[in-house]
């Protein structure tokens, strides 16, 4: 039998199989079936019923969390990327041990372009991080 709640399906109570119109529900908890006469694509126990479209599935609070969320999540990872790509140096030697790679290292106009390259790629994952993390 299903469930449903002022025109929206809900789900199953458990008995019966409705396998065929699984998942009930969108990843972002919206219901993704609903009662529709004058347009549906599928009768389910003399109900008529429908997928939502995407349209209407966007405009639900749920919704526009869930993609929010799954943003900062994209962001996030892509910060975690671009990180991974700096020099070593740059990742994981404490300020003094970067401040002696810079002496070192960085002696002539070609070696300060390409540090100064990689800091500005840090200042971008950086920002990046701060977005995704809302800080």
């Amino acid at each position: 039998m299903i469930v449903i709640l002022e025109g929206i399906v809900l789900g199953n109570s458990g008995k019966g199989d409705y396998s065929a119109f699984k998942p009930w529900h969108h990843a972002s908890g919206v219901e993704r079936w609903i009662i529709d006469e004058s347009s549906p694509t599928h009768e389910l126990e003399g109900y008529s019923i429908r997928l939502r479209s995407q349209t209407e599935l966007e405009i639900d609070p749920r919704y526009i969390s869930w993609a929010k969320e799954q943003q900062l999540d994209t962001a996030q990872i892509q910060a975690t990327v671009d990180f991974s790509s700096l020099p070593t140096w740059m990742r994981t030697y404490t300020r003094e041990q970067a401040r002696a790679y810079i002496e070192t290292n960085i002696t002539n106009l070609a070696t300060a372009k390409t540090a100064i390259e990689h800091l500005a790629d840090m200042v971008i994952v950086l920002r990046d991080f701060v977005r995704a993390h809302g800080i």
